[in-house]
């Protein structure tokens, strides 16, 4: 039997996760909805795998996975995430966690992950996955590798970085949210290996990158 917490501040979710696994050998522990009260838990039983949302209320994923993998390294971590943007995953998995899935994943594939991850095998979500090999093969066969590898996307929120707009601005011009215009931020600071924007801004025009 496989002992599985869940770390995620949306009820809905934690419902679904929970009907998701009944029926197989895999037995939920616990189901939290914010960092402290998964850390507490932790304290009194430690389970087999954690599925780890990125996003909770007063801590976040990182800084979550971070204790764990400190504290208690015989979980296995899988995050279970809606952000699907591959900085992220790597980074994730360069912290130590075992897997990457979004929250969309159909009950097969979650329980596959959960067991993947339980054997000591990471598990990246397929799209995901192949997106990473796409990204890897495009930047080998177009770019130098001193050029980060750019989405359209990110260029233009790059772009309208570039013109002084902030996240707010950013998000009504592109019709997205605050919070997705943020990801695309960190996103291009993690690419470009800088701190903030105005170092990301002056890497990018000497890069050319931006004109």
């Amino acid at each position: 039997m496989i002992k599985v917490t869940i770390a995620d501040d949306h009820p809905m979710v934690l419902t679904g996760l929970q009907q998701m696994l009944e029926g197989s050998e895999i037995k939920l522990c616990g189901a939290y909805l914010s960092g402290a009260a998964l850390l507490s838990a932790l304290s009194e039983e430690v389970p087999d795998v954690l599925l780890l949302d990125l996003q909770l209320p007063d801590r976040s994923g990182e800084d979550i996975a971070k204790i764990v993998i400190d504290q208690y390294p015989s979980v296995k971590i899988l995050v279970l995430s809606s952000i699907d943007l591959l900085y992220r995953v790597k980074q994730m998995l360069q912290l130590g966690c075992q897997g990457y899935s979004l929250k969309n994943v159909s009950r097969e594939s979650l329980l596959k992950a959960i067991r993947t991850v339980n054997n000591n095998e990471e598990y990246i979500e397929p799209l995901l996955k192949e997106e990473m090999i796409q990204e890897m093969l495009h930047q080998k066969k177009t770019r130098p590798s001193s050029i980060p590898d750019v989405s359209r996307r990110e260029q233009e929120v790059l772009d309208l970085l570039s013109k002084g707009n902030i996240s707010r601005q950013i998000a009504g011009q592109l019709y997205i949210s605050i919070r997705t215009v943020e990801n695309h931020r960190k996103s291009l600071l993690h690419k470009f290996n800088v701190k903030n924007t105005v170092e990301l801004l002056n890497a990018a025009k000497r890069l050319g990158v931006l004109k």
